[in-house]
Formats: C-alpha cells, sequence, structure tokens
C-alpha cells in the first residue's frame, strides 16, 4: 500500500483526497465551497477553532485575495500603465487562516491507507480531522506538505476537515 494525495494550495489551490492500494486509485475532488475564519490575533489553535462553523465561505481553489479577504491594498499614487495593475494584489491578509469542510468519505475505504499532500502552500500548514490534529503539521515553501490520515478517518460517514494555514514569514530567505 502507498499513499497518493493531491491537496494544492496557493493558499490553498487543487483539492483531492486519495486512498491507494495496489492497482486500485479511489480520489475525492475536495474543490468547491468551503468556510473560512481569519486568525489576526492568532487565538485559534487555543480557541479549538478546529471544533468550531465559520460564518463565511470560499470557493478553492483559490486565494483568500481573490476571494476579496483582508485589506483592501491602495497604492499611492495610484500607476496608471494596465501591465502595472495587476502587479499588486486588491487585498492584502498576513496570519493564520481557517478553512473547513464536511467530506463523506466512502465505506470503501475501511483498512485503506489515506492521505492528504498540500503543494505550494505558504508556509505553515495543521490539519485537524473530526477533532483530531494529524500529525505535528508541516513547515516548508518549496516540498509538499503531507498528512497521514489512517487513524482518523471514519469511512461510511462525513468526516470533518479543518486546514490551518499561516502565511506569516517563517525565516529570511531574501539572501
Amino acid at each position: 500500500m502507498n499513499i497518493r494525495n493531491a491537496f494544492t494550495a496557493c493558499a490553498l489551490a487543487a483539492l483531492s483526497l486519495l486512498s491507494c492500494q495496489e492497482a486500485e486509485n479511489d480520489t475525492l475532488d475536495l474543490s468547491g465551497p468551503w468556510t473560512v475564519a481569519l486568525d489576526s490575533l492568532d487565538q485559534g489553535v487555543a480557541g479549538q477553532w478546529y471544533n468550531h462553523t465559520f460564518a463565511d465561505s470560499i470557493h478553492l481553489p483559490g486565494t483568500l485575495c481573490d476571494a476579496g479577504y483582508g485589506t483592501p491594498c491602495n497604492l499611492q499614487p495610484e500607476m496608471e500603465k494596465e501591465v502595472f495593475l495587476n502587479l499588486k494584489r486588491k487585498y492584502d491578509y498576513v496570519g493564520p487562516a481557517w478553512y473547513r469542510k464536511d467530506i463523506p468519505i466512502p465505506a470503501g475505504w475501511e483498512g485503506k491507507r489515506v492521505g492528504l499532500t498540500l503543494e505550494r502552500v505558504l508556509w505553515q500548514s495543521r490539519l485537524w480531522v473530526n477533532g483530531h490534529e494529524a500529525g505535528q503539521g508541516n513547515e516548508s515553501l518549496t516540498t509538499p506538505h503531507r498528512f497521514d490520515l489512517d487513524s482518523l478517518l471514519r469511512p461510511g460517514q462525513v468526516n470533518t476537515f479543518v486546514l490551518r494555514i499561516d502565511n506569516r514569514k517563517r525565516h529570511d530567505i531574501s539572501v
């Protein structure tokens, strides 16, 4: 048995959950509506936000900026040339963001190895499934973030996935 999954994030961008066993591949597409909450005061872990519901929604794959979350960016003086207008973000947010989705897991996944891989995550990711944290989290800009879900999933039931993505700068890589 081996694990192969794809959950792409540009703060979160192409989403799927995969169970693999020998020649059989099962994939769940996780794209679509998720709920989201911004955690600018970084109180979510202590406040157990992984057990809460969120009021706002976002369509993934996508970014917080594309969905209009964060502080509107107003550069002065304004850039007039069309080519430069696309070089600035419309909204800016730095800090943890929480994403939640209820996902029905097929009963046929009982006993299979299942995992989740996040790609292009901006710095740090943590995952809770059904209120339990999946490992110690991941931190990298260049390598996929992987989570083993075998012991956390309840096949044949709806499972709650809560992701915490923190885009704050962790290491100075400007040199």
